[in-house]
Order: structure tokens, then C-alpha cells, then sequence
């Protein structure tokens, strides 16, 4: 299977080499890679410069972003206030056939467009999203103005007391006449190991202080005592599909971060019998994904969740990718299942409203390629991502040379 692009060829990195020793604190990236990656940026003739320039168009976007806040809303949570996160469930809408609607009822796969009426969930991505570009363009550019812009984007969102977020997700996803919140939206705050890894890369510059690291580790604490121990959390670790699995990816990152080592290591040990082995089928089908109305979205949504998860998982010792059933269902069975259909070769069999977009799974790839070294991930990614893929943020994060 690895007849064709040798590994050298497939992969800039020795995956081999000692992992956490490079002192950059980050989670979802490889660290040694990030560094390697950075000194391959000192020649012009580096393969990641057309991802690098673009990272560093991106940032400069970025900077014009205006710090948005939870209390930037009219409506209030009821029984709380507007430093607490709300945001409507998606897939519900008022019920024709009642007076006012309520209570709502679901429709799986259709966007209720009242969801735009609570902001916080646009405004969090917008944060979450323009913190790790910014982030990420200092750590490889060393510009402050970068660090500069990241940091007063996360004061605002979790530090400053007139505008910070409460640390807890209750009013996330909620359904009038039914919840004022449900586990189902911890799922919202996935972000959050986006932002904590661009803290990660500002942490040696002049506009991080000891301050605002303390303040964001107090934070975090707080709040990843939320995700473990409240109601909501509990209801949300038992999630059988990628619900579940985002939601170890998201208490994984929260828990590295605070150095709670100890939980980040019970999560990532129990995850191969526990969402792996209980998620994937023997052939690698998702059956909780494929049974939804947007199947291949919510599939390739799970196996991004699980990449993440992977690559935190590296960070103690646990490969994820290598966990393999007895009757061969693993994380590499689930891409190889999907692989046929992306590259075209089958047709998806699966009733899907918003069909089928082979684009999606290709930061998917880069990240099995850059765990396995197998050529078979890249040559797809490269048929399915044309000329482009050279420009897209997964190969600065992998480390993957694009031939």
C-alpha cells in the first residue's frame, strides 16, 4: 500500500520523535510539527508557503474583526443573565398545528431560521475562528500585531467582568416549550480548543500577560468542572454518536490545557472501546451518522471530531488511529469506508438532503495521512482538492507536503 509516494515523500515529519518536548503548549496540533513546519518557513522555497500565505491573508482580515461578547444581546436567558451562552436548537420549529407553536417539534436537518436571532453562537465562531488564524499567524510570523489582536479578542470573550462569558454552556440549545438548554449543546463550545491553542502561541508575547494566563486558567477550571460534573455534561458524555465524541475531544483540550493530565488520560484510554469500537461498524460505517438526514455531513463531522481527539490523545502516549477491534473496526476503517464514495467511485447509498460534498473530508485525510504515512490518503486528498490544496490551513497543522 505504500507503493508509489514513499513516506518521506508523503509526510515532512518523523512521527517517531519524541512528542512534548518542544515547551509550545497546543493540543489539537502536533507541536513538534508546528516548529518543524516554522523552520521549513525560513526557506522561500518551503512547500507550506502557499498555506502560510494564506494564513497570513486570513490574519490580516482578522485584525479589522471588533471583539464581540455574550452581553452584546437583547434577549436574557430565562433564570439567568447576559454573561451566560444561549443559543437555539437548530432542528426545531414551531409547531403549525398549535396556537403559538409550542411546544416545538423537530425536523432533522432543517435549519430553523430563528437560530439567527440568537447571536452568541455566530459571534463565539467569529471569536473562536479569528483567535486560532491570529494565533497561528504569530506563532510562524513572530508579528505582534498578530498576538496583539488574539489576546484582546480572548480578554473580551472569557477575562474582562463587563463582557465575559459565564464558564458553562446551560442555556445552549435550547427549545421553547420544552428546555431552556440541553447536553446536546456543550457541543457549541467545541471551539474553545481552537482558542486555548492560540493562547498556547501568544503565551511568549509582549501582549500575553502572567495575568491574563492566570485568568484564563481560572476560567477553564471552572468550566471544565461544568462539562464533567453537571447534568448536562453527564448527559452529554453519553452520547453514542458524534455528539459523544466531540464531547470528549472538547473536555480533552479544556483538561490538557488546566493540566489536568490525569482526566485528559481517562478520557482518550476509554475511547476506543467506548466511541470507536461502539460508533464504527465492522466495515467502517457510521450507523448513528448514516441514519440522519444529512448523512455524509454528520459522518465526516464525527471522524474530524475523532482526528482531533487522536491528535490530543498522541500528547499522552494513546494512538487512537492504531486501536483496532477484533472483527478490524477502527478510525482508519471508518475513512477507507467513506473513501469510495468521495473519489467518486461508488454511489452513496444513503438518502441525503444536502447530497454529497467530497470536499469536506479532505482535512480528514490530511490528518489519517499524517498519522499512517499511507499514500492512498493523499493521492485522494489530492484528486478531490485539486490546485487548492496546497493553500488550506490542515496542511500547516499536519505538516503534510503536498507533492
Amino acid at each position: 500500500m505504500r507503493s508509489g509516494l514513499t513516506f518521506a515523500a508523503v509526510v515532512f515529519l518523523l512521527v517517531e520523535c519524541a512528542r512534548g518536548q518542544s515547551g509550545l503548549e497546543v493540543y489539537s496540533a502536533d507541536p513538534f510539527v508546528l516548529l518543524k513546519v516554522k523552520e521549513s518557513l525560513q526557506d522561500r522555497k518551503s512547500p507550506f508557503l502557499p498555506a502560510y500565505e494564506r494564513l497570513l491573508r486570513d490574519a490580516e482580515k482578522a485584525l479589522d474583526v471588533t471583539p464581540p461578547s455574550v452581553v452584546s444581546k437583547d434577549r436574557v436567558p430565562q433564570g439567568g443573565s447576559k454573561h451566560d451562552y444561549m443559543s437555539l436548537s437548530r432542528y426545531w420549529w414551531p409547531d403549525p398545528s398549535k396556537p403559538n407553536g409550542l411546544p416545538y417539534i423537530r425536523k432533522d436537518g432543517e435549519t430553523n431560521p430563528e437560530t439567527a436571532d440568537y447571536r452568541d453562537h455566530d459571534k463565539y465562531v467569529v471569536m473562536a475562528s479569528s483567535v486560532s488564524t491570529l494565533g497561528l499567524a504569530y506563532f510562524f510570523s513572530g508579528r505582534e500585531e498578530f498576538a496583539k489582536h488574539a489576546a484582546r479578542l480572548v480578554r473580551t470573550w472569557y477575562l474582562d467582568s463587563a463582557t465575559a462569558m459565564s464558564p458553562h454552556l446551560e442555556y445552549s440549545q435550547s427549545i421553547p416549550g420544552r428546555s431552556t438548554g440541553r447536553g446536546t449543546g456543550i457541543l457549541d463550545g467545541r471551539h474553545i480548543a481552537l482558542v486555548l491553542d492560540a493562547v498556547g502561541m501568544i503565551r511568549g508575547s509582549q501582549s500575553w500577560t502572567d495575568k491574563d494566563q492566570s485568568g484564563i486558567l481560572y476560567w477553564c477550571n471552572a468550566y471544565v468542572r461544568w462539562l464533567t460534573e453537571s447534568d448536562k455534561g453527564k448527559d452529554e458524555a453519553d452520547a453514542t454518536n458524534n455528539h459523544g465524541t466531540w464531547y470528549d475531544a472538547h473536555v480533552t483540550s479544556v483538561a490538557l490545557f488546566v493540566g489536568r493530565k490525569d482526566m485528559a488520560l481517562q478520557v482518550v484510554q476509554a475511547a476506543s472501546e467506548k466511541r470507536i469500537f461502539a460508533q464504527i461498524s465492522p466495515d467502517g460505517g457510521q450507523p448513528e451518522e448514516t441514519a440522519r438526514t444529512r448523512p455524509w455531513n454528520y459522518c465526516v463531522f464525527n471522524l474530524e471530531a475523532f482526528a482531533r481527539l487522536a491528535t490530543q490523545a498522541q500528547r499522552l502516549n494513546v494512538d487512537l488511529w492504531k486501536a483496532k477491534g477484533a472483527d478490524g473496526r477502527s478510525l482508519r476503517q471508518a475513512v477507507d469506508y467513506l473513501l469510495p464514495f468521495a473519489l467518486e467511485k461508488k454511489e452513496w447509498p444513503f438518502k441525503d438532503i444536502d447530497g454529497l460534498r467530497p470536499e469536506m473530508i479532505v482535512p480528514v485525510l490530511l490528518w489519517a495521512t499524517a498519522s499512517s504515512g499511507e499514500p492512498v490518503y493523499l493521492q485522494a486528498a489530492r484528486s478531490i482538492g485539486g490546485s487548492r490544496l496546497r493553500e488550506i490551513r490542515p496542511v500547516l497543522l499536519t505538516g503534510v507536503v503536498i507533492p
